[in-house]
């Protein structure tokens, strides 16, 4: 991992630094919802929910797709995958992540979303 990458993992990990928002990223990891049933799923109040899914899209790390009036969130599988790249990285039996393993091929090898959330 370069040093320029460390300073973006380390915000990165700062995002994901916060209760609310390893709550919603882990009702994600099951799929795309609406707000509102983001806040029931979260137990999160509306005001809090809109703010910390904002921090989310700011970092990338959720995606929307609107419906009519309502917003759908789910978890932008890309994002998701450099972090478990990450994590695979610090670990010793995984070694750096190699540049040519494609998304699919990372998401087989870490488990994609549904793994990141166990680990957090």
């Amino acid at each position: 991992m370069q040093m320029d990458n460390l300073e973006d993992m380390a915000n990165l990990f700062k995002v994901m630094g916060h209760v609310a928002r390893l709550k919603i990223v882990t009702v994600l990891a099951n799929g795309e919802y609406s707000v509102g049933e983001l806040e029931k799923q979260s137990d999160i109040q509306q005001p809090t929910l809109s703010q910390q899914l904002a921090i989310l899209r700011n970092a990338d790390l959720v995606t929307t797709r609107r419906e009519a009036k309502q917003i759908h969130y789910s978890l932008n599988q890309n994002r998701i995958g450099e972090i478990c790249d990450a994590l695979g990285w610090m670990h010793k039996d995984h070694g750096p992540a190699s540049d040519e393993i494609t998304t699919s091929d990372r998401n087989r090898k870490l488990g994609s979303a549904s793994s990141f959330a166990r680990i957090i």
